[in-house]
């Protein structure tokens, strides 16, 4: 937990420092309006996902929700940069760290008490400071995130 918390003050630290306070409440809220909306359709998606009789192809299926959250951080975004172009750019890091806070929150409460949830979770926070901790976020780093951390969730 120790290391989850050290990120978030680290990230929390480098918003602040390269971005305008209004950017980092709206991506806080974001990333609370796209964690709420996964909360609310988890279970109709575990619902429909569980007549799926082969296991791995169930628990893939079940990943839906990851790529969900980067959709919704996408269009969140966009649709900002869409009304208020001054204020909010259609930026890589903004959307990958609305779309990337939301799945570990998720993967903790999901797995709250379960020792690999720990691990995984630390693997999951450690991709992503990777991925943002030159504070750009190239389009090969975007395409190539979602890949990684599927493959962290797979193990």
């Amino acid at each position: 937990m120790d290391v989850i918390l050290e990120f978030l003050q680290s990230v929390f630290e480098f918003l602040l420092a390269n971005y305008a306070l209004y950017v980092v409440v709206v991506m806080g809220l974001l990333m609370t309006i796209i964690y709420l909306i996964l909360a609310a359709i988890k279970k109709p998606i575990k619902k429909l996902t569980s007549k799926i009789q082969n296991s791995q192809l169930r628990h893939l299926a079940n990943k839906v929700i990851i790529i969900l959250s980067f959709a919704f951080a996408t269009l969140f975004w966009f649709i900002l940069h869409y009304f208020i172009p001054q204020y909010f750019a259609f930026n890589g890091v903004e959307i990958l760290l609305t779309g990337a806070f939301p799945i570990v929150l998720y993967a903790i409460v999901e797995n709250l008490g379960n020792p690999t949830t720990k691990e995984l979770s630390q693997k999951v926070v450690s991709k992503v400071k990777e991925i943002v901790s030159d504070g750009k976020v190239t389009k090969e780093e975007t395409k190539n995130a979602e890949k990684e951390l599927n493959k962290l969730l797979k193990k």
